[in-house]
This record gives C-alpha cells, structure tokens and sequence, in this order.
C-alpha cells in the first residue's frame, strides 16, 4: 500500500507543470535575437572558366554577425575566406604528366539576408543570400605555357590578384542545443567577380559547411 502511494505521489509531481522547469525548453528564433557565429568547412570549385581543372578542394571558414528583424527574416554581415589548396595537372589539355601547379583563395566580405522556413521554433531549414565584395588571388607555374583558369592567356606561370564583386546563396538548417547557442549546416554557391585588371576572368564554387552560433 505504502509503495502504491508513493508511486502515485511521484508520478503527480512529475506530471505537475512545474516541474517541468522551463530551464529545459529550447527557445524559438524570434525578433530582437543577435546572433555571433563561425562557420567552417570545405569548398570545391566549379568548372566555370576552367576553374575546376586547377585549383583543388580546400577550407572554407566565415564569421557572422546576424539579427532578426523579424520572427523569421535575419539581416547580417559576413567575414571570411575560401583557401584552394595546390593542385597539380598536366599543362596541356590531354596531358600525361601534372606538370602544372596551381593554386587560389578568396577572401570577401558581404552583406547577408535570410529567411527561414519555420516560424517561431527551436530549429528551422533557411534561405540565405549576399553581396559583397571580394579579392580573388591565383598562382600557377609550368615548365611552359599553359592555359590558366582566371589567369590573361597563356604562359609559363600566372600571378596576381583582382578585386570585384561577389553574389552568393545558399541553404542551411539551424537548431538550439541549449538557451542561447545553436548548430547549423549549410551549402553555399560563390560567384567570385573580379575587376580584370590583373586576373581576366572569375570563379565560382561550391562550399558546404558546420556552424555554431551564440544568441543573445
């Protein structure tokens, strides 16, 4: 008998909305939250202007500053870069030996708009999209001349950077973990455009990356 009331009791106190601290709710993204994030990862380039067949994958990393002027649309700011590691193909198209080394990164700064799906929950998939401006830097050498992607014709090596606009977009999902702090995965598409000054043409790629933010 004793054991039964006990029970009861316990089961009471549980079930009491009370004791179902509020501590333990995830909050909702909501109008007013500023948000700090980083965001790393990992990017390809495409095959625009040949891009693909001579810079490699590499590291992608940004920092946000982002506010929600509304429930479900965010205004922010963005800091980052793109670091295309050194790849190596053959000079010439059909080529046997990777005599060619070349290598790019990015480096932009942009304004940032987003909309998420849901509305007044603690996780929601969103849209993102910026403009800005980036510097687009590109290296490359070969025993002779070669067809270099960004690079002013053909020639034994390429060297330079270039600034110019830069349009990206995305889509990403982001949840609480706990009160103020959230993970996030994103895929991103660049279009890097430069001036033409010293690189003649620009780059596009592809980044997906992991991020935290913390919200205040």
């Amino acid at each position: 008998m004793v054991r039964r009331v006990a029970l009861v009791l316990s089961l009471a106190v549980l079930a009491a909305p009370g004791a179902r601290g509020e501590n333990f709710e995830l909050p909702a993204f909501k109008a007013g939250y500023l948000g700090l994030g980083l965001h790393l990862g990992m990017v390809l380039p495409t095959a625009t202007n040949g891009f693909s067949e001579r810079a490699g994958r590499g590291a992608a990393v940004s920092l946000r500053v982002t506010r929600f002027i509304a429930d479900w649309i965010a205004l922010g700011a963005e800091l980052g870069g793109d670091l295309h590691l050194k790849h190596k193909s053959a000079s010439t198209p059909g080529g046997s030996t990777n005599d060619a080394s070349y290598e790019a990164r990015a480096l932009h700064a942009s304004l940032l708009g987003r909309v998420n799906l849901f509305e007044s929950r603690s996780w929601s998939p969103y849209v993102i999209g910026g403009v800005g401006l980036n510097k687009l830097s590109a290296k490359g050498a070969a025993p002779g001349a070669a067809c270099w992607p960004l690079g002013q014709g053909c020639a034994a090596s390429v060297s330079g950077a270039s600034t110019g606009v830069e349009l990206s977009g995305g889509v990403g999902l982001e949840f609480f973990i706990m009160r103020g702090m959230a993970l996030s995965l994103e895929g991103r598409f660049r279009e890097h455009r430069v001036d033409g000054k010293t690189l003649g043409a620009g780059a596009e790629s592809l980044s997906a990356s992991f991020g935290t933010t913390f919200w205040f």
